[in-house]
């Protein structure tokens, strides 16, 4: 098994194209690889948004509660797309709850490490 270079993952993601040396390095210092396997939920409506995903392989679910139907799906992520924009306006909660559709690998960015850099 080789192992993966984040940074050049980083650099290969679609909605970070373009972005400065100066920015990526700030990024890579608060990425991680992740995996979802398929049913695993990935964040909770109403928790606290300490993360967002650079979405590489498979598919991610957002979806809301609605009382009596339980959760209805309202959008799908795939490669190349990103989840999690509740971390950038305070109080810091999801709005959403996520689950992967399929097996799923993303790079997780730390919300705090973002705000504090």
């Amino acid at each position: 098994m080789h192992k993966e270079d984040l940074s050049e993952i980083l650099r290969q993601h679609p909605f970070l194209m373009g972005l400065s040396e100066e920015h990526m390095a700030t990024l890579i210092g608060c990425a991680s690889n992740i995996r979802f396997t398929e049913g695993e939920t990935v964040i909770h409506e109403g928790e606290v948004a300490n993360r967002f995903y650079l979405i590489r392989t498979g598919r991610l679910a957002l979806e809301m509660d609605v009382s009596g139907r339980g959760g209805l799906r309202i959008q799908t992520t795939g490669p190349g797309e990103i989840l999690g924009w509740s971390w950038l306006i305070s109080p810091y909660r999801w709005h959403f709850s996520a689950v992967a559709v399929i097996d799923t690998r993303a790079v997780a960015l730390d919300a705090e490490c973002l705000r504090n850099k």
